[in-house]
């Protein structure tokens, strides 16, 4: 779980000012940021966004580290193919009767260091990721079970995605008017908030439920997060503000 509090000096005297002239209630303005503030947080989660074309880049780029760290059976056959014709023939047919003991056997005659399982839970993937959390050159596991590896692949989106969705909730609890995508509408409660009004010293508290989300939202995400909906409650009460003195 985590508890953001959007609270930043540095910018709290234009809002003041701002929220002042447009006599709005201080306590209002925060729980317009904390609206934004939500929206940020989960655009924040990687791949950046909540578009539709966010989900496709995630996609692609769980495609990408998983081809990095793991063989299917075609790569697998063409791999042992190149050392041994025959024996890529007997793997492939192995494969097909569902015997992963023989046909890892076979693999293991062609290549014998090849890493070797029938199905992963995604444990080889993060045990190859640097601290940044990139994937390095390793050596590829064989995955005897194609299925297991469309699994983990839809795994790891829908962690992503849940992520995403705990705090698009608790900008919800706000009463926040983003529009979600489809599959970013998770259900069970994933994200809620807490208000505590006084004044200028209101604390909104966003809390996202996902279990994993603080492994996927960095203290630097968290922070630029939090300055974007300082930055864009401002632009949106200047923009208020010049409607208003326009009309003069």
């Amino acid at each position: 779980m985590i508890k953001v509090t959007i609270d930043d000096a540095e910018l709290k005297r234009k809002l003041v000012k701002l929220t002042t002239d447009l006599n709005k209630s201080a306590s209002d303005s925060i729980v317009e940021m904390a609206r934004i503030g939500a929206t940020q947080l989960a655009y924040r989660v990687e791949p950046y966004g909540t578009s539709n074309k966010s989900k496709t880049i995630l996609e692609n780029a769980i495609h990408k580290d998983m081809n990095k760290v793991y063989f299917d059976n075609a790569q697998t056959y063409n791999a042992i193919k190149k050392i041994n014709p025959r024996l890529a023939h007997a793997y492939s047919a192995k494969i097909r009767e569902g015997d992963y003991t023989t046909a890892q056997e076979i693999a293991a005659k062609a290549i014998p260091d090849i890493e070797q399982s029938v199905n992963d839970p995604g444990t080889y993937l993060e045990a190859s990721r640097n601290s940044r959390g990139r994937v390095g050159q390793v050596s590829p596991m064989n995955i005897l079970d194609d299925t297991a590896l469309e699994a983990l692949h839809a795994k790891k989106v829908l962690v992503a995605g849940t992520a995403k969705a705990g705090w698009l909730q608790a900008g919800q609890s706000l009463e926040a008017k983003t529009r979600i995508p489809k599959w970013l509408k998770k259900p069970g409660t994933l994200g809620s908030s807490n208000i505590v009004k006084n004044g200028w010293e209101t604390v909104v508290t966003l809390i996202n439920h996902v279990r994993y989300a603080s492994s996927v939202t960095t203290s630097a995400k968290i922070n630029a997060a939090v300055k974007n909906a300082y930055t864009n409650q401002i632009k949106k009460l200047e923009r208020q503000v010049a409607a208003i003195t326009s009309k003069f």
